[in-house]
């Protein structure tokens, strides 16, 4: 299935009581093809805020010609916890129902906001609600969620082929494109922002589902992801973070104490890949990442990682 051709025309759609947020880092071109596609639905949010993510005055300057919304400066790469957080306080000021997260290289299906407020209407307990996610590169399934296993490995595992229409309960799904209603964030909060990035999204499903609420995904809505197309700008920094929020993640899990040695072996294997394809850099970076997430909270500012733009 390939990505949808979008059409600019969406002053007749609806207009549905949600904020959008959208986080851009030095990708204008992306972030306007994301907030377009939005704007190309069969309904039309309410508000759509890109917030910026300490991008390049260059890059800062090409969002605010090319992308069609309001955009948020933020002045420095804050992470992407943060950075979600301010966009979601500010659009649940402005008394939206819901919030819709979307990666910048995402790319949204016309009918899928849609198709996502249709199926929540039917699902009193839904607090979190994603689309599947397909790749853009080729069309194949990217993401569909993933539930806990029981037994020796307990670790989140992807869902095989959902049906085509209906709603599906699961444990988690990705921060690509998170549809929350606003009564979530009410109870729970907003996202962690001691993950800089990755596993946010884990932890924010776990402490919703541990309130009550019902994470789903509707098959019927489509998003396309070009997957890694920030991570691409940073490649040793995205390792490092990756490994980090991890460990920290599985580390902060109570009462599981088989899981953060299986998180240990396999994110080390991860090191070991780096290092059979010649990647020093790389398996450098995630046994930093390691490290960074197993002293994370007790030395909430280990584990920084300087590089050119912050990242």
């Amino acid at each position: 299935m390939s990505a949808p051709n979008m059409r600019l025309d969406h002053s007749g759609a609806p207009t549905v009581p949600v904020g959008v947020v959208v986080v851009n880092y030095n990708l204008p071109r992306e972030t306007a093809r994301c907030v377009r596609s939005v704007l190309a639905g069969t309904v039309r949010p309410a508000a759509v805020l890109v917030v910026d993510n300490g991008s390049s005055p260059e890059k800062l300057d090409a969002a605010r010609r090319e992308v069609p919304a309001e955009i948020l400066p933020v002045g420095q790469n804050a992470g992407f916890a943060a950075a979600c957080n301010l966009g979601i306080k500010r659009l649940l000021a402005g008394g939206v129902e819901w919030v819709w997260l979307l990666n910048n290289d995402a790319v949204v299906g016309a009918e899928s906001l849609e198709a996502l407020l249709t199926a929540a209407e039917g699902l009193p307990d839904a607090g979190i609600i994603s689309p599947l996610i397909r790749r853009l590169s080729d069309g194949q399934v990217w993401h569909q969620g993933a539930v806990e296993a029981a037994g020796p490995n307990p670790l989140p595992r992807n869902l095989p082929e959902l049906p085509p229409a209906g709603a599906v309960r699961v444990d988690y799904v990705t921060g690509c494109a998170m549809l929350v209603r606003r009564q979530v964030f009410e109870l729970v909060g907003p996202f962690d922002e001691n993950f800089f990035m990755y596993y946010e999204e884990l932890d924010f499903c776990r402490r919703a589902r541990s309130s009550g609420f019902g994470v789903y995904v509707v098959p019927a809505a489509t998003v396309w992801h070009e997957v890694g197309a920030t991570g691409r700008l940073a490649a040793e920094t995205v390792r490092f973070h990756r490994a980090r929020s991890r460990i920290r993640y599985y580390r902060l899990q109570a009462g599981r104490p088989l899981v953060l040695p299986l998180v240990l072996a396999s994110t080390l294997g991860w090191a070991a890949g780096c290092l059979v394809r010649g990647d020093i850099l790389g398996a450098t970076a995630t046994v930093r990442g390691i490290w960074a997430g197993l002293w994370a909270d007790l030395r909430p500012n280990y584990g920084q990682w300087t590089v050119p733009g912050n990242w």
